[in-house]
């Protein structure tokens, strides 16, 4: 085991400067002696295994599908937040008995706080290039545009290393708030749920606690994540695998005839309003009319019906062609135009169908049939367009402002857990010179 540095912690309080300044590059190096006699240095070697974990745990789709990068967004903060805890968590608690002795030892509660705040800030960035390789180990590739600098995995970085450097901030604030480690090493667990069910990807936050929710670090840790990923713009993952997984469902349906006229009565469908304004039916001269009637295959059956004896319906037509009793009405136009809408309402509103409304046919078929007429690239693409207009946030859009104000955030986070810090030391410096002051 390393040797105790704490006595020569305090001789360096007692006998040198007393000034600010060089009490931060006092309590600095106490920190780095700290960080090495404790085995706080473990930190990084589990960072290093975590990232790369969560790397390998997330990497399948992740900046690919909506789904995937949620997940993916949700585990890199609870890593982050977990690193940078644990990171401090034990740092002051640990020297509660040189705090409490900040008066007589002419200790500044700023320049202590500010030391840790700098030593910190050099693990923080150690720990944010760690994940960054794991990741890049794992095979997580960053195919998103960047917003703020030219590489978006400097980009992905910052945010990183302010959900860290955040999350280490709250542990020095808690670490400061306990008398001991244990307490310290009992109530980050609490921290830790609390951060991971505010961050607003895996459990949706109500508009009411919304405010609450921004106060933590892993809710703008999340946004400024989803945002750098533009997830809105991201498709939906399971609507392909879906698709594929019912393509050999079998559907057996009974269609009626009122059915199909009651489905397209249904003007405020915009589909069915769009299907309704279809014009049916044209003009045409009595010609074009009598070449139809004599040439085309599909009036064959009425050409062969008999009239009287061996006259059928073509013969009459022939003769009459034949002696030009048409040639005066050749050019003359017949027919009308009718909407597909009015075509529907004039059978549903006709007495002689309501005797064929129940009349119908039943449909055998698979919904991989259905696909192949409908198009499964084009269902699929509906569906997803569906699905993102439903899940849009615009609070994911990917937009430099988004992610500006959430590192804001972060950074005001970090600023008001370190002055929280300061204050408290400062508390405890006068409490115990208050109960020395009483023993006497």
């Amino acid at each position: 085991m390393a040797k105790d540095y704490t006595p020569v912690f305090r001789n360096r309080l007692e006998t040198e400067s007393n000034s600010r300044i060089s009490q931060i590059g006092i309590c600095f190096a106490n920190a780095f002696h700290m960080f090495f006699q404790h085995r706080n240095w473990m930190v990084l070697p589990m960072t290093a295994v975590l990232s790369l974990i969560a790397g390998l745990a997330i990497r399948e789709d992740f900046f690919e599908t909506m789904e995937a990068t949620m997940t993916g967004a949700f585990v890199l903060v609870g890593v982050c937040i977990w690193n940078g805890s644990f990171s401090s968590i034990q740092t002051i608690c640990r020297e509660r008995n040189v705090i409490r002795e900040k008066f007589r030892l002419r200790l500044h509660s700023s320049s202590y706080t500010i030391a840790n705040m700098l030593f910190q800030l050099l693990i923080c960035l150690t720990e944010t290039g760690i994940m960054l390789v794991m990741l890049w180990a794992a095979g997580i590739r960053y195919t998103v545009p960047s917003l703020i600098t030219p590489w978006f995995a400097l980009d992905f970085g910052i945010t990183l290393f302010l959900v860290i450097y955040a999350s280490d901030m709250v542990a020095l604030f808690v670490s400061a708030l306990c008398r001991t480690k244990t307490a310290a090493m009992t109530i980050l667990p609490f921290i830790l749920v609390l951060q991971l069910v505010f961050s607003g990807s895996i459990i949706s936050i109500p508009d009411s606690i919304d405010p609450i929710a921004m106060i933590t670090v892993s809710r703008p840790g999340f946004k400024a994540m989803a945002s750098q990923a533009d997830l809105n713009k991201l498709p939906l993952g399971m609507v392909e695998s879906v698709l594929t997984e019912m393509e050999d469902v079998d559907l057996h349906a009974h269609i009626t005839l009122g059915q199909v006229l009651e489905l397209l009565g249904d003007s405020s469908n915009p589909a069915v309003a769009k299907a309704r304004s279809i014009q049916l039916g044209g003009i045409k001269t009595i010609g074009e009319l009598n070449d139809i009637l004599l040439n085309d295959a599909r009036f064959q059956g009425m050409r062969d019906t008999p009239i009287i004896g061996g006259l059928t319906v073509g013969i009459l037509l022939t003769e009459i062609n034949e002696a030009g009793l048409l040639d005066d009405f050749k050019d003359k136009e017949v027919g009308m135009q009718i909407s597909l809408g009015d075509a529907v309402d004039m059978l549903t509103t006709n007495r002689q169908m309501s005797g064929f409304m129940d009349e119908g046919i039943s449909v055998d078929t698979s919904v991989d049939e259905i696909l192949s007429i409908v198009g499964k690239e084009k269902t699929q693409k509906m569906i997803e367009d569906k699905a993102a207009e439903k899940y849009y946030d615009p609070a994911f859009a990917h937009t430099t402002d988004n992610v500006m104000g959430d590192w804001i955030r972060l950074a005001a986070l970090i600023v008001v857990f370190a002055f929280g810090t300061a204050v408290t030391l400062k508390l405890i410096g006068i409490w115990s010179r208050k109960r020395a002051l009483q023993k006497k």
